[in-house]
């Protein structure tokens, strides 16, 4: 094993959600601006981003931190309803809870890194009992001072709860700016969650798997 600690994005990682943010930004943004948005622009413009930033990047750069808050407290209240109406994909990633329990077990340290804010936050908290393996208090997430990713900060800062560096680390991500962000951090190596078969291998990525049963494939990285 050539890691000393592991970071975990959540959204579209441990938890397959990306359809339901993306169902969320195409009914939240059209009421908002006026015009359809195409899944390619949600794929390209908000999966892996902070709300702030792409918030701002629909409404204009001059949007106050309350105007912020209370249009992302919308898109995020839908997208909870979404998740709560899909009960039968209402759970983590085949895999994951094993694999928490082995790296709690073997003393091997790890916590998420993840751009969803902390409403989403605690309701991953409530849904999935990931009181087990995490608290508010050892994770990142967005509380609007962490640059959004392909930033490296939210790895850094990741890491930095472990103690560690990111080079001492492996990644596991699964959007496009997610990978960019773990590569900018200097991260020893990246895996890819992919839902399915059809997504691309983005650049930089030591591994690519659909679930988290092959232990010994990660402890080989």
């Amino acid at each position: 094993m050539n890691y000393r600690g592991v970071l975990f994005d959540w959204n579209g990682t441990i938890f397959f959600d990306s359809d339901k943010h993306k169902k969320a930004w195409q009914l939240f943004l059209p009421e908002k601006i006026g015009r359809e948005v195409s899944e390619d622009e949600i794929r390209t413009n908000c999966l892996g981003q902070t709300n702030s930033e792409i918030l701002r990047r629909y409404f204009g750069q001059s949007l106050s931190d309350d105007e912020v808050y209370r249009l992302a407290y919308e898109k995020e209240a839908l997208y909870r309803s979404l998740c709560l109406k899909d009960t039968e994909n209402l759970h983590m990633v085949k895999g994951a809870e094993e694999y928490f329990n082995y790296l709690k077990e073997n003393g091997i340290p790890f916590t998420l890194a993840t751009g969803s804010e902390i409403e989403n936050v605690k309701f991953y908290f409530e849904t999935f009992r990931i009181d087990r393996w995490f608290s508010l208090d050892n994770i990142v997430w967005d509380d609007g001072t962490v640059p959004g990713k392909p930033a490296p900060d939210f790895y850094i800062r990741g890491a930095a709860k472990l103690g560690l560096e990111p080079k001492d680390c492996i990644v596991f991500e699964d959007s496009s700016a997610g990978v960019q962000s773990a590569v900018n951090s200097g991260a020893h190596a990246v895996v890819q969650m992919m839902q399915g078969t059809h997504n691309p291998r983005y650049p930089g990525v030591a591994l690519a798997c659909t679930d988290f049963c092959d232990i010994a494939a990660f402890n080989a990285l």
